[in-house]
């Protein structure tokens, strides 16, 4: 079946029996299973689910037989489980974040640095006279 096209324009692969969908796989022999289990395993693939138990059982058997019982219908549930597998597969917002590129005008340039202009600090300096420093000639 391929890809679908989501409306958030997330593509998701078709959900399989493997997505805890409930109802869409067997844990015991089919004919151990009343017709609302019967009927919520045919909605999971989006086939018929109309029927007697005996009709049931047959086409979960020729179902099962054809290989074609994995694929499920990702309208299930009004597609809450395919958006839970689309969360799922989503890359956390950190990992996109540090595999995005920096651009250019963030880089540090290697060349064309020159030396600071700086003063020779007394020997007894301390935070205590860079306050009084700021404080003296930046606010006043």
């Amino acid at each position: 079946m391929g890809d679908l096209s989501v409306s958030s324009s997330v593509k998701a692969t078709i959900l399989t029996e493997n997505d805890d969908v409930p109802g869409s796989k067997f844990k015991s022999e089919p004919a151990n299973y009343i017709v609302e289990h019967l009927k919520r395993w045919f909605k999971c693939r989006g086939l018929k689910q109309a029927g007697k138990r005996e009709d049931l059982l047959t086409r979960v058997n020729d179902c099962l037989k054809s290989g074609n019982h994995h694929i499920l219908d990702p309208g299930i549930d009004n597609g809450k489980w395919l958006e839970a597998k689309i969360l799922r597969n989503r890359k956390p917002e950190s990992l996109e974040a540090s595999t995005k590129t920096v651009p250019d005008v963030l880089l540090i340039p290697k060349t064309g640095w020159k030396a600071f202009p700086s003063q020779d600090l007394p020997s007894l300096f301390n935070y205590g006279h860079v306050y009084n420093y700021v404080y003296h000639f930046v606010y006043r």
